[in-house]
């Protein structure tokens, strides 16, 4: 009896111990789970959850009564190719002749009429208030208004390899209490100096009363593809499986003017409907002059800045609310898109014409995005041949004081990338692929070194969208040799890794449009040489049937919306 006592007074002290752990109050134990693997080995680390939303880089518009008193803007996905459709075969009349004749698909511009939507645009800046609009929440993963935003990127570029296991958010710091002393660090310890953020310009109204520049709140993703005179319907669809929100079509100016100055707008009209149908969102990609319009007879930029915002006007007014940007031209820096050579006077001649067109656009409908073209990533400096891309982008910034600065919203870029993995960079950290890989316009991370510039000009309150990126594989074009070193699956790697180097580290972009969709298709469609490099670069077959680079997008596609607010 007295050994069983005994041994009850040892379990008094064990019992008071549970009961004072139980009054404390003890938090419950939580599970934690490995996170799901990505299909891929070189996607870059996901970010970690934050206990605060994102920086917010845009400003909400107030209000504008627009046909039907709508507010805001409604983007939808569009995507831009690199070929443009034939000029059609109906005449239309000019704009002035036909402003108010009824499209297809004029019905159907979403829940809020034309543009994109209220929650677009967010305060620029530290200090930003939340985010106004019916997009404070995220959408459905398959809605198409779902991934219109920038994020603040994580510290530093993340090793390859696996996603690591995120970690719980850590609460900010509050704020003393009053009559709480906040004592100063012990003598002799390092103080750690907040990073400072970006100057900031502060927001000001631009036209119609909406924030210049434009700037959307999440980063999108877009595609560039074509639909004229193909299976548009499995075009559309294929887009929106891959997860892209953007589709961004390339049209030839030429085939729309003729020299009577009306306007033949044929199957554009079917592409825009379309588009808007399939609950994209829209970026026309103007290019090619009519011959007439140019100083040699080619069909590179216009010599009078005044015949392309003519048409621009003209496009922008006859699709006000169902194309959601405008791009003017592409890879001016090269000579052959030039119209066959390039010379020190022409960035500056782009920037009148930006200033143009620009004006144009904005007096049909201020909510279009205005997009001032990508020079191609390049190191030449040759006259038959381009200007080197920074080179040409300090031009077109200095030019006439800085003019530039008031005729653009977005800065179209276009980086590298050749057979080089998407975290590698010449000369600090080089890749080690088979030659294009001695300077960094071979390279992705090449737009580092032209947003550079672009902040140097003190325009860094314009947001970048990455226009084209992407990688080859094996096929027979000279000068596209480093695509024979990409498999389908390397392909499928960089571009996720890609996608997710951005997010992590590029706050500035807002958009990426990859090059590209359905080149393949075309080149079967048309009987082109199946091993043509644009094809190299397609996510689908020429069956249509998904690539490796088409399932890895829709899973990065996924995983970014889910970690965007």
């Amino acid at each position: 009896m007295r050994v069983r006592l005994a041994r009850c007074w040892v379990l008094v002290p064990c019992a008071l111990v549970l009961l004072f752990l139980t009054a404390c109050g003890s938090g419950p134990s939580v599970a934690v789970s490995a996170p799901a693997m990505l299909p891929t080995a070189r996607i870059l680390r996901e970010p970690e959850p934050e206990a605060s939303p994102p920086l917010r880089l845009g400003s909400a518009p107030e209000a504008q009564a627009s046909g039907g008193g709508a507010s805001g803007i409604r983007a939808d996905a569009g995507s831009a190719s690199s070929t443009t459709g034939p000029g059609a075969s109906t005449a239309v009349a000019s704009v002035e002749q036909t402003g108010a004749t009824a499209l297809p698909g004029t019905s159907t511009a979403g829940p809020v009429s034309g543009g994109l939507p209220d929650d677009a645009w967010g305060r620029r800046g530290p200090g930003a208030g939340a985010q106004t609009g019916p997009g404070a929440a995220p959408a459905p993963p398959t809605g198409p208004n779902d991934e219109i935003v920038v994020r603040l990127p994580t510290p530093g570029p993340a090793p390859s390899g696996t996603p690591t296991a995120p970690v719980a958010p850590t609460t900010a710091a509050s704020p003393p209490l009053p009559g709480v002393t906040v004592s100063p660090p012990p003598p002799g310890s390092t103080a750690v100096a907040p990073t400072p953020l970006p100057t900031v310009v502060p927001p000001r109204d631009g036209p119609g009363g909406l924030p210049y520049p434009l700037t959307l709140t999440r980063l999108n993703f877009g595609v560039v593809g074509h639909l004229y005179y193909t299976d548009r319907a499995t075009a559309l669809r294929k887009a929106r499986e891959a997860g892209f929100t953007w589709f961004r079509q390339q049209i030839h100016w030429r085939d729309i003017e003729d020299a009577s100055g009306a306007f033949f707008w044929g199957d554009l009209d079917n592409i825009v409907a379309d588009v808007n149908d399939a609950g994209l969102l829209l970026m026309i990609n103007i290019t090619r002059s009519p011959t007439w319009y140019t100083a040699n007879g080619a069909d590179g930029l216009p010599q009078d800045p005044a015949a392309l915002a003519r048409f621009a006007e003209a496009l922008a007014r006859r699709y006000s609310g169902r194309v959601h940007a405008i791009l003017i031209w592409n890879e001016q820096n090269l000579a052959y898109e030039n119209g066959g050579s390039i010379s020190p006077g022409d960035p500056g001649h782009f920037v009148e014409i930006m200033a143009a067109a620009y004006t144009a656009i904005k007096n049909a409908d201020p909510r279009i995005i205005v997009v001032a073209g990508a020079p191609a990533s390049t190191a030449t400096n040759n006259p038959a041949v381009a200007m080197d891309t920074l080179s040409y982008l300090r031009a077109m910034y200095s030019y006439n004081g800085g003019m530039i600065r008031d005729y653009f919203d977005v800065q179209a870029l276009h980086p590298g990338g050749s057979a080089n993995p998407p975290e590698t960079l010449y000369p600090e950290n080089p890749s080690s692929a088979q030659g294009w890989t001695d300077d960094p316009s071979f390279y992705f991370r090449h737009v580092e070194n032209q947003r550079r510039v672009m902040e140097e000009a003190g325009l860094g309150n314009h947001q970048v969208w990455i226009t084209e990126y992407g990688w080859a594989t094996p096929n027979n074009t000279p000068g596209y040799e480093f695509g024979n070193q990409i498999s389908f699956e390397t392909q499928r790697d960089y571009i996720v890794g890609a996608i997710w180097y951005t997010f992590n580290n590029y706050p500035w972009v807002s958009n990426m449009f990859l090059w590209n969709l359905n080149f393949t298709v075309l080149q079967r469609e048309n009987g082109r040489d199946p091993n043509h490099e644009q094809g190299s670069f397609s996510i689908v077959n020429a069956d249509w049937s998904p690539r490796p680079a088409f399932w890895g997008i829709q899973e990065a596609i996924t995983r970014v919306r889910s970690l965007q607010p």
